[in-house]
């Protein structure tokens, strides 16, 4: 069945958050909220840069979207996929929604490869260093090799024409707008094949 976000934050046990956040010295608690919040400044500049430079939304703006759609993630039992709408929803005056959900798909893919690339380098440090004992080096690689099968057929969706084949498939059986799937991959074809320094970046 589904859970609604009040429901689902009613299970919450606020006892053992507040005795959990106890433990915590107010050093450590300062340097966990400095390292988070340079983490999200980094997450929203890599997401503006997604944007055509004449059409970037004002960094406050993708910072405040940013916050809200981890916020939706963290506390309802939407998953990733609430968050993403809301930051689209939340974006909407300022950008159509085929530029702001081009930007969350080339963003989630650019997070998920980055991801990847830390595993690799992770396995080999352990690998390198002896650190780790084999059960675990080779469930790393299971994980890694799950990532790369999925960040290629992540891709292979966006640039090779798929999304538009299902989008109107779904157009067909009356389930899906055909306009809206062509636009998308359109989009992120143009934004692979001219931005893809952004896509670095």
């Amino acid at each position: 069945g589904s859970m609604s976000p009040l429901t689902f934050l009613d299970h919450l046990d606020g006892a053992a958050m507040s005795a959990a956040l106890a433990r915590i010295a107010g050093w450590q608690f300062a340097l966990i909220c400095a390292v988070y919040g340079l983490s999200v400044i980094a997450d929203t500049l890599g997401w503006r840069a997604t944007f055509a430079p004449g059409a970037r939304p004002s960094w406050r703006r993708l910072f405040v979207a940013k916050c809200a759609g981890d916020a939706v993630n963290g506390v309802t039992a939407l998953g990733v996929l609430g968050g993403e709408a809301t930051k689209a929803w939340l974006l909407r005056r300022e950008v159509p929604y085929t530029t702001s959900v081009t930007s969350l798909l080339v963003t989630k893919t650019s997070l998920v490869l980055a991801q990847a690339l830390l595993l690799a380098l992770g396995i080999g440090l352990a690998w390198g260093s002896g650190a780790g004992n084999a059960t675990l080096l080779g469930a790393m690689a299971v994980l890694l090799l799950v990532e790369v099968v999925g960040i290629g057929g992540f891709l292979l969706v966006q640039l090779t024409g798929l999304l538009g084949r299902t989008g109107r498939l779904l157009a067909w059986v009356g389930a899906g707008k055909l306009a809206t799937a062509g636009q998308l991959e359109a989009a992120l074809r143009g934004f692979y094949g001219r931005d893809w320094r952004s896509f670095v970046l």
